[in-house]
């Protein structure tokens, strides 16, 4: 179970919420506080800016990784 009591399972919450494992179940979580609407808003913020934004850096910066790992391959090939 998942859950904000502390850091280091906040976190975990939020890279789940990220990719799309877990968020509907934190929303219902979330929805026991007496705000609803401010928990939905912190849901559906968390995973638009996760998602589009935070993992698509992440992936960016893999591939580039892969990138130049293989130019150095090509270029050791040819030497």
């Amino acid at each position: 179970m998942t859950n904000f009591d502390n850091i280091g399972t906040s976190m975990l919450t939020v890279f789940q919420m990220i990719t799309s494992e877990t968020w509907y179940q934190q929303i219902v979580n979330l929805s026991d506080i007496d705000n609803h609407f401010l928990a939905a808003t912190y849901c559906f913020a968390v995973i638009i800016v996760g998602q589009f934004f935070v993992l698509n850096l992440i992936l960016a910066v893999i591939i580039e990784a892969f990138k130049k790992s293989h130019e150095r391959e090509v270029r050791a090939e040819l030497e």
